[in-house]
């Protein structure tokens, strides 16, 4: 598996020191590759169930936003929710982890945790994760096969 050697250290409020130690990657979810590994909705919807304070409701309508089809999954949603915004389900892909911010129920407390209040350069602290455990540092966003966020590069297959 691959770890990260790198993160942010806790209480500096630049966000600039680093701070070495381990973070296990291969733990981490996928999120952009979920939607095409050939599981059924069951097995994707219970591997996000997996994640802190996740609800049936919130993962499906994640899978909703990044699967291809406007078939909404049992507790999901799509574009009739997201055209209150102004905007269609992304059906695809997401950008950025925070993306996740315009799924119903998910909210910056859920996505991040203790680093809800946080400039996005200064959340990441493995100890605050510890003591309060958050989808952002359980979860990739995958673009063209490779992780990209918290600066990982490496091949999945």
């Amino acid at each position: 598996g691959m770890v990260s050697l790198v993160t942010a250290v806790e209480g500096d409020p630049s966000g600039s020191a680093p701070r070495f130690g381990l973070v296990n990657e291969s733990s981490k979810i996928p999120l952009n590759l979920l939607t095409q590994m050939g599981l059924d909705n069951t097995t994707s919807r219970q591997m996000l169930l997996g994640l802190p304070q996740m609800t049936e409701e919130i993962a499906d309508a994640i899978l909703d936003l990044l699967d291809s089809d406007a078939t909404p999954r049992d507790y999901g949603c799509e574009d009739e929710y997201y055209a209150q915004f102004g905007l269609t389900a992304r059906n695809g892909p997401i950008e950025t982890i925070d993306e996740l911010l315009l799924v119903r129920g998910v909210t910056p407390q859920l996505l991040y945790g203790e680093d809800a209040g946080l400039e996005p350069s200064q959340r990441g602290s493995i100890l605050a994760a510890a003591a309060a455990p958050n989808i952002d540092r359980l979860v990739e966003v995958v673009h063209d096969g490779r992780l990209s966020i918290c600066s990982v590069s490496c091949v999945t297959s």
